[in-house]
């Protein structure tokens, strides 16, 4: 194989659900060291940024570049990190129960402490507009936040079994359905107002990504697709060492233990 190529096999479900494979060659742009990462995420204008296991998060541009650092001096871990927004970077930190709001060079805007009164295990946290998503680990509920008021505007409750083994990790609201990750069992889909919509079983799933009106997530080296609007699905596969996947229209971000890979993609 020459260097800086390879090949993604594309895995196509037909009607009949037989599978059928192609093959689709990609250009590798750039491959630069990193430390262990604990989450990674994209904003809308392919940024991408990497948080270290101390909570150091770095940006970088669509082909790589290294553009600005959030040195994290308290060392906190970083739960969440949403930067859908450039201009308006969404920290979460589950350990010190707080929101860091940071502009786009990465500089602090404002820091928010989750009220006890709001809730009483504040597992998750997530923007949305003029708001802010909490998922209480301690009821199944999600409340969504005023900003500016600290008051529950919205609260529902997730009609997942209490008690039972789940390992949350991800939660975001997108195209006004909000997307809660559990490692064991999958994606759980939920309008805004809390109704439950379905389900994708997974395991092993560490980061929900969205592309236009398909949602995507890596498991086990294959990237799989879900549109939200059609159901259409696909699969591509990966190297199986990645940790973690990040797409745009123009490129494929590829995290491993100790590396990143950027490569040209046009899905």
């Amino acid at each position: 194989m020459k260097a800086g190529r390879l090949l993604l096999t594309l895995l196509l479900i037909s009607e009949s659900g037989s599978v059928a494979l192609s093959q689709s060659p990609s250009k590798k742009l750039t491959e630069f060291p990193i430390q262990e990462v604990s989450t990674v995420s994209i904003d809308r204008l392919g940024n991408f940024y990497l948080v270290s296991k101390k909570g150091t998060i770095k940006k970088y541009d669509t082909d790589g570049k290294s553009m600005d650092e959030f040195p994290n001096k308290e060392s906190y871990p970083v739960t969440l990190l949403e930067p859908w927004n450039p201009l308006r970077v969404f920290v979460y930190s589950r350990e010190q129960q707080k929101i860091i709001l940071l502009d786009h060079h990465l500089e602090v805007l404002q820091t928010v402490s989750i009220d006890p009164s709001l809730a009483i295990t504040p597992f998750l946290a997530s923007p949305s507009v003029n708001n802010f998503w909490i998922f209480d680990k301690a009821d199944y509920s999600l409340k969504k936040i005023d900003f500016k008021t600290s008051q529950v505007v919205a609260e529902v409750s997730v009609k997942l079994v209490p008690g039972a083994d789940h390992d949350f990790t991800f939660l975001r609201e997108y195209q006004n359905q909000l997307f809660l990750i559990d490692q064991r069992s999958g994606i759980h889909i939920l309008s805004n107002l809390g109704k439950g919509i379905q389900t994708f079983p997974a395991t092993n799933m560490r980061y929900v990504g969205f592309l236009g009106q398909e949602i995507y997530y890596l498991e086990n080296g294959i990237i799989h697709f879900y549109d939200l609007y059609s159901e259409d699905r696909h699969e591509l596969a990966v190297d199986a060492t990645a940790q973690f996947v990040l797409l745009t229209d123009e490129r494929m971000v590829l995290i491993k233990k100790s590396s990143v890979e950027v490569w040209e993609y046009k899905p």
